[in-house]
């Protein structure tokens, strides 16, 4: 059996690759189906897959969060009403549709909207620095060329006016 024992999950380091497979499927995809069908057969899971399953029951072990999502979901709210609101909608009728349609409150969906907004608005102030910054690092390439074309001349002109 221990030549089995070779797969890891963070600290639970010896576990057979069916039981870091079904942990790997919770903590990512919340799919606990491999979890509960390797607690019913029982008899011949790793101390370290009991000792996950001890951690998860009692607290010690969480899933990680994904905020991501909850991001997605601002950002849809936010952009479902300035579309409506571009279509001659009003933000305040539009957010109270959205909040029947999610099963969430008017606030909820406030929330999510400022929220989304402030990350627009910061996307967009740092795309504007950003276009400023390749252009002034423009107009500075092109003075240095154009200082270099000048010198490049008056080396030649010297040149010309006093051969050796």
């Amino acid at each position: 059996m221990s030549n089995l024992l070779i797969f890891s999950f963070e600290d639970y380091t010896r576990l057979r690759l069916t039981e870091s497979g079904a942990i790997q499927d919770y903590m990512d995809r919340n799919d606990p189906i491999a979890l509960g069908k390797l607690i019913q057969q029982g008899d011949q899971l790793t101390p370290d897959f009991r000792r996950f399953i001890a951690d998860l029951v009692t607290g010690k072990k969480k899933r990680p969060i994904k905020k991501a999502s909850t991001f997605d979901r601002d950002c849809a709210i936010y952009q479902e009403i300035e579309d409506a609101a571009a279509n001659g909608s009003t933000k305040t009728a539009i957010k109270k549709v959205i909040a029947k349609r999610i099963n969430r409150s008017v606030d909820a969906v406030q929330k999510s909207y400022e929220k989304a907004k402030e990350a627009m608005d910061e996307y967009k102030r740092d795309e504007e620095e950003s276009r400023q910054e390749a252009i002034d690092e423009y107009w500075e390439a092109k003075e240095e060329s154009r200082q270099a074309i000048d010198e490049a001349i008056r080396r030649d002109k010297e040149k010309m006016e006093n051969p050796i």
